[in-house]
């Protein structure tokens, strides 16, 4: 059970310090809005971390939530997501300066964390059942942005380190905002990693996601 437990840690936290290179981008079948390309960017720059809802609509009063949502028309999860997911204000660094709507700055909205090693187990297999569900935010980071080339908008990698979930957020991004706003992604990135054989290849073809492993063949 011990070994087991290591194990999972191990995965969930690819040893504290794994960074992964990316190669690429995605074009998108129409440029954004001001408004969402600013929020889509405003997620990547922002630690994303639990928070409660009402004190965020109490604080905020709809503002920093889903880009054309307002207190008017949508209800407080509408604009702010499960425990903030939408939330993209904050003072500081990244947002992460200590104030009464963080829940939990370690945990990402929607995922739970662990106690101890006694629940390690049960933690890291809900976490990661949410995480393919796309229930909740992948990870404390997003690391793809979008960008504007030649008048045309682009998801890409920021190129900061240490970058988890990489898949599962372009199928959060798809599913919560890109689909929603009738906004094709196509295209592909290569990803290597510090592994010698950690490499691979993302295929989006109009937001379906595919994503394989790649290998080394020396011809000699």
């Amino acid at each position: 059970m011990f070994l087991y437990v290591v194990y999972l840690w191990k995965q969930n936290n690819k040893n504290m310090g794994y960074t992964t290179d990316f190669d690429g981008e995605l074009q998108l079948s129409k440029n954004l809005t001001p408004e969402q390309f600013n929020f889509i960017n405003k997620l990547n720059e922002t630690r994303r971390m639990r928070r409660d809802v009402t004190k965020l609509m109490e604080r905020y009063k709809g503002e920093h939530g889903y880009p054309g949502r307002s207190i008017d028309t949508h209800t407080p999860e509408e604009i702010y997501g499960n425990e903030g997911e939408y939330y993209v204000g904050g003072e500081g660094y990244a947002g992460q300066d200590s104030e009464d709507t963080i829940i939990d700055y370690n945990t990402p909205p929607g995922q739970i964390r662990a106690s101890g090693l006694d629940n390690f187990v049960a933690y890291w297999e809900d976490s990661q059942k949410r995480i393919r569900e796309g229930s909740c935010q992948p990870g404390l980071w997003l690391q793809w942005k979008i960008e504007e080339m030649d008048g045309k908008h682009y998801l890409m990698w920021d190129g900061g380190e240490k970058f988890y979930y990489y898949v599962e957020w372009l199928n959060y991004l798809i599913a919560h905002f890109f689909d929603k706003w009738g906004v094709k992604l196509n295209g592909e990135i290569k990803w290597k990693g510090e592994e010698s054989d950690d490499i691979g290849k993302i295929v989006v073809d109009n937001n379906e996601v595919r994503a394989g492993n790649g290998r080394v063949v020396y011809d000699v």
